[in-house]
C-alpha cells in the first residue's frame, strides 16, 4: 500500500478508535511539519508558524492551483517512485493541516526528512517553469501558455538568464488580451503622454523632459502587458515591420488610431488646464533640415531601445519602461532650443490641433505651417523604418527557424551595435554640450542616452562604446572580449564617433573640442586626474555589472550610465568630462569643421586620449584584486 494510503486508513482508523486525542495529535502532527522552518526562522507559535511557512511555500512559487495538484504534475514526470510518494503523501499532508482535516492523517508522514522532499519538488517544478526566489512577490506566467526553454542574456558578456515572466504583451508566450482591451491601453496611455508634454511645457520648467520620460516609463509598465504600452504610431510601425508575429496589421491600425485619438483628447485637455498652447514648428528655434534630421535620428533610438527592450528575445525584463522613458528624456535634453522633441505623431498631432482652439493674438500665426506638419508627422514614421531596419540586421538570429545556442550574435552584428551605440553617444554629447537651452543637464542626457544604448545593444556586442571600456574588459580576462575583437571594436568605435560628431556639428553647427584650460578651474594635471580616476570609476561599473557573475542583472545600464551623470556632475568645473578616447576623437575632430570655436591642442588630444586607457587599466586590475577567485574560475 502507498504511503498516502496508508495515511488516509490511518486517518479513518484514528477518527473512530480515539475522536478525544484528536487536538493532541493535530498539533503534534503540526509541530513535526514545521520543525524545518522552525530550526530557519526561529519563530516562537509553532501552530502559526506551520500555517506560515505552508503559505510561503505556495507564494513563493507562484502556483494559484491547490499545492498538491501542483505537486503532482512534478511527481508525474518523476523516474524516483519512491520519492514521488512519499513527496505526494507529505504535501497532501500540509495541504490537511492547511484545511483542517482528521490529524491522523499527516501523523504518519509529516516527518521533517519529508517536507523536504515535497520542498524539493516544488523547487524542481519552480525551476522547470522558470521561477526564481527573487520573483517571490511577482504574478506567475499565464496558465495555460507554454514558456520556451530558452536562455537569453540581458548583456551578451553576461551568463545565460532564464525568462521570469511576460511583463510585456510583445514577449514570447505572452498571456494575449482582447482588441478592444489593447486599443483602450493604447488611448489612455497616450493621453496621459500627451497631457504631460502639454502641461509640462507650459509651465516653461527645465525639468519637462523628466516629466515626460518618467511618464512614458509609467504608462508602459501600466499597460504593457496588455498592449505593449507604445503610445506611439511611429513605434507601433517599428514593430509592424520588424516582424516576428508581434503585432497583426489589423491591430496596429486600431492602436494607431486610439493613439491619434487619445493625443487630440488630451491635448484639449492641457488647453483646458492651463489656458496655454504651442505648436510643433521649426522655425521659431532653427530650419526644418535640423528638425527633420533630429526627429529621423533620435525617434530611431527610442524605437530600436522599444524593439530590443520590449520585443525581442531580452523580454520579459524589468528595464524595459525606464529604458523607454530614459531615451525620450535623453533626447529632449540633446535637442533642447534646435527642436522642440516631439519623436512621436500623436503627440504633434494632439498638441496642434488644440493649438488651434486658442484666441489668436494680434500678430500671431495661425498655427503650425504645413511644412511643420510634413516635418514633425513624417520623420518619425522613417525613423522606425530605420530602427526596424536596424533591428532586423543585429537581432538577424531572431529570425532564424528554431533558436540555438549554437547560434551567437556575429562579429558583424556585434560591429554594427558599436558602431551605432557610439555614434549616438557622441551625437548625444555634442548636441547636448551646446544646446541653447538646458545644457546643465548635458551630463543626465549623456548618461541616460548611454544607458539606453546599452540596454539596446548589450544583448548584442556587449554595448562598450568606449575603447577604454573595451581593453577593461580585455584585461580582466575570463576571455570575454578577444584581443582581435578589442581591435575591431576599437576601430568601429572610432569611425561612429567621427559621423556622430560631424553631423552633430552640423546639425548644431557649433562644435567645441577637450582641452585641459575650458573648464573654470581646470589644467593639465587635474584633467588627467579627473579622467584616469573617473574612467576607472565607468569601467569597474561595466565590469562587476556587466561581465561578472554578478551579471546578468536588471540594472546593469542605469548603474553604467549614472557613471557618466554622477562623474560629470563632480568633476564639470575641472574637466569637460570624456572618460572615453571615441568620444575624444569624434569631438575634436568634428570640431575642426566649426571656424569659431577653440581648437585643441597636440597636447590636449594627447591628454584626453590616453588618460581613459590608463583608468580602463586600473579598473582592470582592481577588478583583478577583489574578484581573483571570478578570475581563477573563469
Amino acid at each position: 500500500m502507498a504511503p498516502a494510503d496508508e495515511a488516509e486508513a490511518g486517518a479513518a482508523d484514528g477518527a473512530k478508535a480515539a475522536p478525544a486525542e484528536v487536538p493532541t495529535e493535530a498539533e503534534t502532527a503540526r509541530q513535526s511539519v514545521s520543525g524545518l522552518q522552525e530550526s530557519r526562522q526561529g519563530q516562537a507559535d509553532e501552530s502559526e508558524t506551520t500555517r506560515q511557512s505552508f503559505s510561503a511555500i505556495r507564494a513563493s512559487r507562484q502556483e494559484q492551483a491547490n499545492l498538491a495538484q501542483a505537486a503532482d504534475s512534478v511527481l508525474a514526470s518523476s523516474q524516483e517512485t519512491n520519492v514521488a510518494q512519499t513527496a505526494d503523501s507529505s504535501v497532501d499532508a500540509l495541504a490537511n493541516v492547511e484545511h483542517g482535516a482528521p490529524p491522523s492523517v499527516v501523523g504518519k508522514v509529516a516527518e521533517p526528512q519529508a517536507v523536504q522532499v515535497s520542498i524539493n519538488v516544488l523547487d524542481a517544478h519552480a525551476a522547470e517553469n522558470g521561477m526564481h526566489s527573487n520573483m517571490l512577490l511577482q504574478d506567475s506566467p499565464d496558465e495555460d501558455i507554454q514558456v520556451p526553454h530558452r536562455k537569453t542574456k540581458s548583456c551578451v558578456l553576461a551568463e545565460d538568464l532564464t525568462p521570469l515572466a511576460h511583463n510585456v504583451a510583445m514577449a514570447d508566450g505572452a498571456a494575449q488580451y482582447d482588441l478592444w482591451q489593447k486599443v483602450l491601453a493604447e488611448f489612455i496611455g497616450t493621453f496621459f503622454l500627451v497631457l504631460t508634454v502639454g502641461v509640462s511645457v507650459a509651465s516653461a520648467t527645465s525639468f519637462a523632459p523628466l516629466a515626460i520620460g518618467f511618464v512614458l516609463a509609467i504608462q508602459i509598465y501600466s499597460f504593457g502587458k496588455i498592449s505593449g504600452g507604445m503610445y506611439n504610431p511611429a513605434v507601433t510601425l517599428a514593430v509592424l515591420l520588424s516582424g516576428r508575429d508581434k503585432l497583426k496589421i489589423l491591430e496596429g491600425a486600431a492602436c494607431i488610431g486610439a493613439q491619434f485619438m487619445g493625443g487630440m483628447i488630451a491635448g484639449w485637455c492641457s488647453f483646458g488646464i492651463t489656458e496655454h498652447t504651442f505648436c510643433f514648428d521649426w522655425k521659431p528655434l532653427g530650419n526644418g533640415g535640423t528638425s527633420f534630421m533630429v526627429e529621423l535620428f533620435f525617434t530611431a533610438a527610442l524605437c530600436s531601445t522599444v524593439l530590443s527592450t520590449g520585443t525581442s528575445w531580452d523580454t520579459p525584463n524589468d528595464y524595459f519602461g525606464f529604458a523607454i522613458g530614459s531615451t525620450v528624456t535623453a533626447s529632449a535634453y540633446a535637442c533642447s532650443g534646435r527642436d522642440q522633441g516631439s519623436f512621436n505623431p500623436a503627440v504633434t498631432w494632439g498638441i496642434n490641433i488644440a493649438h488651434y482652439a486658442r484666441e489668436k493674438k494680434p500678430g500671431e500665426l495661425d498655427g503650425p505651417s504645413g511644412e511643420a506638419w510634413v516635418v514633425y508627422l513624417l520623420a518619425p514614421l522613417l525613423g522606425a523604418v530605420l530602427a526596424a531596419g536596424l533591428f532586423r540586421i543585429v537581432r538577424r538570429r531572431e529570425y532564424l527557424p528554431e533558436f540555438t545556442e549554437a547560434a551567437p550574435p556575429g562579429l558583424l552584428q556585434k560591429l554594427i551595435a558599436e558602431f551605432v551605440g557610439t555614434f549616438y553617444l557622441v551625437m548625444t554629447v555634442v548636441l547636448a554640450a551646446t544646446a541653447p537651452t538646458s545644457s546643465a543637464f548635458a551630463p543626465v542626457a549623456i548618461g541616460l542616452m548611454l544607458a539606453c544604448q546599452i540596454y539596446t545593444f548589450g544583448p548584442v556586442s556587449g554595448g562598450l562604446f568606449n575603447p577604454a571600456v573595451a581593453l577593461a574588459v580585455v584585461l580582466s580576462a575570463r576571455n570575454k572580449l578577444p584581443l582581435r575583437d578589442f581591435g575591431l571594436y576599437s576601430a568601429v568605435q572610432f569611425l561612429g564617433a567621427t559621423i556622430g560628431g560631424l553631423i552633430a556639428v552640423a546639425l548644431a553647427e557649433k562644435g567645441f573640442g577637450f582641452t585641459e584650460t575650458a573648464a573654470v578651474k581646470g589644467n593639465a594635471g587635474s584633467s588627467f586626474m579627473v579622467e584616469l580616476l573617473f574612467t576607472s570609476v565607468l569601467c569597474s561599473a561595466v565590469l562587476s555589472t556587466g561581465t561578472s557573475k554578478d551579471a546578468p542583472n536588471q540594472y546593469f545600464g542605469f548603474a553604467i550610465g549614472g557613471a557618466i551623470i554622477a562623474s560629470a556632475f563632480t568633476c564639470g568645473h575641472l574637466n569637460q568630462c570624456s572618460f572615453n578616447p571615441a568620444v575624444t576623437w569624434g569631438v575634436n575632430l568634428a570640431n575642426l569643421a566649426d571656424k569659431d570655436s577653440m581648437k585643441p591642442s597636440a597636447g590636449s588630444w594627447f591628454l584626453f586620449l590616453l588618460a581613459p586607457y590608463f583608468g580602463g587599466a586600473l579598473a582592470a586590475g582592481v577588478f583583478w584584486i577583489t574578484r581573483i577567485k571570478e578570475i581563477k574560475e573563469g
